[in-house]
């Protein structure tokens, strides 16, 4: 090459690029001074390889590089004397039009924003002139369309264009980023006086196509391409994609084009270093992959590039990788919203949105930001002193609430101290709207004043967490738009979801990338994953915009897009040493389909060498892998039959009629409740439940009869009167506040009359209330002579007078389940345990065992049937043989019927139904 103006264009093969564009440039140098010469490469990945290269080239001790850079980074270089609008802004810009044109109803107008500013950037970029004319806009659209009566075109047409007259009207001074771009290389056209050279740069917009068509007018330009030709002798690898993939556009059919390839090429080019491998699972899928790398780097691979077409997948590799230390630089970055900094940002402001919901407050207190000047057992003690107040206060949301529990005496400093954080950092937040700066300014203050910014700012994606934010309040400033805490949310989701976060700090030979980032690179070896149809062609249509749209406005078609694609990829498998294809091939137990790209490879491979690209002998792998992992996994012995502990030594000490009545209906439930000490976790009381207004009922009448132990001698409007007053005081005091605990008041309420109505019926037959309440402890003394303590607690002691004068005692256990229900259980004593367990702790043996049942009106007595010395003495005897068994070995096997089990917490241990249907044979 000559250093005149001009524009000349060389093409070099993938497999030697770097090095061929290496011996073009020096060869144009008669020294070893390359300081003169500008090199634009595709990516700054590529920068460190081309000057390896070049030093290669040029075979000299010392050789002057030129300057290698990005047509970006270059074009940045200059100054220009426009204002620049932030992106922010100009976003704001186009949701205010929106929201003012009322053309959208029940749509996230941001996202509408957003795909509207990525299409007009588009037109920036590719300097596309819209027409200034609404009428000669939608003519332009209309005829390039060859449409008269497109009305979705129509109003799609009208959007972008109204749209941006609204970006044009608001920025008569400044200009957009794309704008300035194409300004900045304009400049340098002008300024050129330094030869240039384009190394393996394929996706140029038309506005840089223009600008080294201008430079050439004053220096010269070399254009160096990556490509296959003739000339340049394509690997077989490559025709073969290439003929699979009909670039060329021939008219023969696939079967005629497979007959000539095969003439051509004896061998198969694809039958080493090149296999698919559809998956049956997404776990199955990330395993291969982590073989695969782990694998190569085994056998010495140095460079391996995993090119994820679905994060998912790639997310479960990771982290299956990093499990074995092997890390993996990610060039492409992970969404900021994705980030522990930002789950815990946008936790804090669904706190506020939420009103201070416990499961939120839990979640955000779990943050590792949060409390961080904490020690771990310190933050663990908080956290469960916290979950402690919550469930004993029945907090379930409201700030204020939240206040006034954590500022009771007795809990300890650091919760005073974060209630008080919240209730200043959450009163910022006032619900009139406000400028996004503002709210921006907000939401730095408050997690100033929650003590999470340095812990943030200490963290790499919380850092540029933080930047962003600052950013984005100084771009906005000057946007005295006003928007709701609902719309500066959404606007702030958002932001996250479209900001990237990269960790630069991890140096590995596995890197993470997506396709665009491989142009002029070396591989050792790569994986594509998530290669099925949906993700491959890629696809660049909004939910909004047709694609006819952007493509009649002068944009790349998703023809030209597709054949950039195939170009990259055709690059990247030819002229790397090895490729793993992969995809889930099933998905929600149906085929899912590969990409057509891979389907065309598949069915050309057939046809000219009878040859198949999956790789079958991978399965067996992985089904070798999984079994060995089950294996090498530190479990017990496999279990072959239904579980039937034996542990004597875990015999209670206690035990209560619940206890007794879990023994009754399953031994397991028993062994699991009450000797291993397995329970769920309280939880917050949210909305009143029917176990809870049975207590409340408990309390209103234990504090009536308190006051009233005899009600003969009082009038009934008094007693109703005070039964009321107590009501409403019980259940003012209970822990929930919600819908519900009205129902239960109000039907409560209604019952009132006629439980005054039934006390003065049993006080009529002689019964009067003694006292209610009562803890009781009894002894039980085994077989094998150790003692077990019976306890309990009596709802109700009744006492009256029996016929020889003897007093007699009953009793009486509150019931608010259906009436049917409650007599069934009294008429079988020998199933229900529980009035006969009363029966068994009271001082004497009482003359009556009976349920009230408060359901509804009317209230009624329902004595236990048969004799109740014999009924107590039996189950006496019951209890004390099966917790003799238990002491002496017995095993303790799972045989409750579906009653029990539905509603059972050791189901998902015991798996009765499991085994029952045969699954564990």
């Amino acid at each position: 090459m000559t250093n005149e103006p001009g524009l000349t264009t060389h093409v070099a093969p993938g497999s030697s690029f770097l090095q061929a564009a290496a011996l073009q440039i020096t060869a144009s140098a008669a020294t070893a001074d390359l300081s003169d010469l500008v090199v634009v490469a595709p990516n700054l990945y590529v920068i460190t390889a081309l000057q390896r290269a070049l030093q290669r080239a040029a075979n000299a001790p010392t050789l002057l590089l030129p300057t290698i850079t990005t047509l970006d980074l270059w074009a940045k270089t200059t100054a220009i004397s426009h204002a620049i609008i932030p992106e922010s802004r100009r976003l704001a810009l186009l949701y205010g039009a929106l929201r003012k044109s009322g053309w959208f109803s029940g749509i996230d107008l941001w996202r509408v924003a957003s795909d509207t500013l990525a299409l007009i950037n588009d037109c920036g970029r590719h300097a596309v002139a819209l027409p200034q004319n609404e009428a000669d806009f939608h003519r332009v659209i209309r005829q390039a369309l060859r449409a008269t009566d497109n009305h979705a075109i129509q109003f799609e047409a009208r959007l972008v264009h109204e749209l941006w007259r609204a970006l044009q009207s608001n920025s008569d001074r400044e200009i957009d980023e794309p704008g300035a771009h194409v300004l900045r290389l304009a400049q340098l056209a002008q300024q050129a006086s330094r030869p240039l050279y384009v190394v393996g740069v394929t996706d140029t917009t038309k506005a840089e196509e223009a600008f080294f068509q201008r430079y050439a007018q004053r220096q010269a330009v070399t254009i160096i391409a990556i490509g296959e030709t003739e000339s340049c002798a394509a690997s077989p690898l490559f025709a073969l994609l290439s003929c699979a993939w009909n670039t060329a556009q021939s008219t023969h059919p696939v079967i005629n084009r497979a007959e000539m390839f095969r003439a051509r090429y004896e061998s198969n080019p694809a039958s080493s270093g090149l296999c698919l491998f559809p998956a049956q699972s997404l776990e199955q899928e990330a395993q291969a992959v982590a073989l695969t790398v782990r694998r190569w780097l085994f056998e010495g691979k140095r460079s391996i590039a995993i090119i994820a077409q679905d994060r998912l997948t790639a997310r479960r590799a990771r982290a299956l990788l990093e499990r074995d230390n092997i890390l993996i630089a990610d060039e492409s970055g992970w969404t900021l919203s994705t980030t522990t900094a930002s789950s815990m940002v946008m936790g804090w402001l669904e706190l506020i949105a939420a009103d201070f919901h416990y499961r939120n407050l839990l979640a955000l207190i779990r943050s590792p930001f949060m409390l961080a000047t904490l020690s771990q057992p310190e933050r663990a003690a908080l956290i469960g002193e916290l979950e402690s107040v919550q469930v004993a206060a029945g907090y379930s949301g409201g700030v204020n609430r939240l206040h006034h529990v954590l500022q009771r005496p007795g809990l300890s400093p650091n919760l005073h101290r974060i209630a008080q954080l919240m209730l200043e950092s959450a009163n910022l937040f006032t619900r009139r709207s406000r400028p996004l700066a503002r709210w921006l300014s907000l939401l730095l203050q408050s997690l100033e004043r929650l003590e999470v910014t340095q812990f943030l700012g200490a963290d790499a994606a919380g850092a540029d967490l933080l930047r962003l934010l600052r950013s984005c309040e100084t771009e906005l400033d000057g946007d005295a738009e006003t928007y709701s805490f609902p719309e500066w949310r959404r606007w702030l989701d958002q932001q996250l979801e479209n900001a990237s976060f990269r960790d630069v700090a991890i140096d590995s030979p596995v890197l993470l990338t997506h396709l665009g980032l491989t142009d002029g690179r070396d591989f050792d070896g790569v994986v594509i994953l998530g290669a099925d149809a949906d993700h491959l062609p890629s696809s660049n249509e909004t939910a909004l915009f047709n694609e006819s749209v952007s493509t009649q406005l002068g944009l790349p078609s998703a023809a030209m897009r597709r054949a950039l694609e195939r170009q990259r990829l055709m690059n990247l498998i030819a002229h790397s040493g090895a490729v793993f294809i992969t995809w889930q091939g099933t998905k929600d137990g149906e085929a899912n389909l590969p990409s057509p790209y891979w389907a065309q490879l598949m069915v050309f491979q057939r046809l000219a060498y009878d040859a198949d690209l999956i790789d079958h002998e991978f399965y067996a792998t992985m089904e070798f892998l999984a079994r060995s992992q089950s294996v090498a996994a530190p479990i017990a012995a496999p279990v072959l039959s239904m579980p039937q502990p034996s542990a004597p030594s875990l015999l209670p000490q206690r035990v209560s009629a619940y206890d007794y009545g879990s023994l009754i209906a399953c031994p397991y439930q028993f062994f699991v409740r009450r000797m291993l000490g397995l329970r769920a976790s309280d939880e917050v009381v949210e909305a009143l439940e029917k176990k809870d207004y049975g207590e409340l009922v408990h309390r209103i009448l234990s504090t009536f009869h308190q006051r009233y132990p005899l009600v003969s001698n009082q009038a009934d409007a008094e007693l109703i009167m005070a039964l009321h007053e107590i009501t409403l005081t019980v259940f003012n005091d209970a822990p929930s506040e919600d819908y519900f605990s009205r129902a239960w008041r109000l039907r409560w309420d209604a019952i009132i009359p006629d439980y005054i109505e039934w006390q003065r019926e049993r006080e009529q037959h002689g019964w009067t209330w003694q006292s209610a309440e009562i803890s009781q402890e009894q002894p039980l003394t085994l077989a094998t002579g150790q003692r077990v303590q019976l306890r309990g607690r009596l709802d109700r002691i009744d006492r009256r007078r029996g016929d020889n004068g003897a007093e007699q005692f009953a009793v009486l256990d509150y019931k608010t389940g259906n009436h049917t229900a409650i007599k069934k259980r009294a008429d079988n004593p020998a199933e229900d345990g529980q009035l006969p367990f009363y029966g068994m702790i009271a001082d004497s043996i009482p003359a009556e065992l009976a349920y009230v049942g408060l359901d509804n009106a009317p209230v009624k007595t329902f004595a236990m049937a048969g004799e109740v010395f014999d009924v107590i003495a039996m189950h006496s005897t019951r209890l004390e043989q099966a917790l003799t068994s238990i002491a002496t070995g017995a095993s303790l096997p799972a045989h409750g019927v579906d009653a029990v089990c539905n509603y059972c917490e050791a189901q998902g241990i015991c798996r009765r139904r499991y085994w029952e249907n045969g699954s564990g044979r």
